[in-house]
């Protein structure tokens, strides 16, 4: 009996949620957003840095705290700031799914029109649209999309970036982008900078003084939250191709094992599964041998 009114209740909210979500669409403008294969097309042509808004950020405007990131109002701010700045040198990519759910799976668009019925009153202030915006999409394309066929020209796409490049990746202790696959493997060099998996923003000024001194021929691909937002974007200000890449190795993982449901990953954090401290260790000589500094 418990049960089943647990999925009353659910059915109730569902329906509940998409009555409001086509109201909300009716009462608001949404923005204009590329989609995530013409979003890589332009950073591969330009070779531009790109950072990613997505709920977590958008959470971060109001400073509400995230799993792995405190509420932070210097964090709010900068991200404010990001949002609505005129750069040319970042693009500002945000949720393909701010302008269409078409593509993708059900539980996707079920979580996205939750996501804009509670939030898109307080997303909407902060949106251009007389512009089109860049897709923050493009290092989810795997378990969101409901052609998984796109995800093999994607993840062949995001490889072009780095192909051949000098990288340097700045990452969270647990997340260890790229260890035990391949995702990499056509990068001319990998260093990295590994910090707090958690609040890496305060940490942010070391972060930024100490990558400030490295070569700005290196691509620098950043793993940290909202963290990885600002960092990638006053990197593209002082010269560097910076890149917001957050959630790319745990997709390829996903795509990999051609799993259909989010599973955690041995020896790595995965926000949306484990805790903080990944359930396994992933020992591997060659990632030790990468990490250049620990700012922990």
């Amino acid at each position: 009996m418990l049960k089943l009114t647990k999925i009353i209740n659910r059915i109730f909210i569902l329906i509940k949620d998409i009555a409001k979500y086509a109201i909300t669409k009716i009462k608001y403008k949404f923005p204009k957003v590329m989609s995530i294969e013409d979003t890589i097309d332009l950073i591969l042509s330009e070779k531009k840095s790109f950072v990613r808004f997505g709920d977590g950020e958008f959470n971060q405007l109001s400073q509400i705290s995230i799993g792995f990131q405190d509420g932070d109002e210097v964090l709010s701010i900068r991200l404010k700031e990001i949002l609505n700045c005129k750069s040319t040198d970042c693009l500002i990519c945000i949720p393909g799914s701010l302008h269409t759910l078409s593509g993708m799976v059900w539980r996707s668009k079920l979580m996205w029109i939750h996501l804009i019925c509670k939030y898109y009153k307080n997303y909407h202030l902060n949106f251009k649209f007389d512009v089109i915006y860049p897709n923050s999409l493009i290092t989810r394309p795997y378990m969101d999309l409901s052609d998984k066929n796109r995800s093999i020209t994607i993840f062949n796409k995001l490889k072009q970036i780095w192909n051949g490049r000098d990288i340097i990746i700045i990452e969270g202790e647990h997340s260890k982008l790229g260890v035990g696959n391949d995702l990499f493997f056509n990068a001319k060099s990998v260093k990295r900078l590994i910090t707090a998996s958690k609040n890496a923003f305060e940490k942010y000024d070391l972060i930024l003084d100490e990558v400030l001194n490295y070569d700005k021929n290196s691509l620098i691909l950043i793993a940290l939250g909202p963290t990885a937002t600002v960092l990638a974007y006053d990197l593209a200000n002082n010269g560097f191709q910076a890149c917001d890449v957050g959630h790319v190795d745990v997709e390829y993982e996903w795509f990999l094992s051609q799993t259909l449901n989010k599973i955690a990953l041995q020896g790595k954090f995965v926000n949306e599964v484990s805790t903080n401290i990944p359930i396994t260790q992933l020992n591997d000589d060659v990632y030790e041998s990468q990490i250049i500094l620990k700012i922990l």
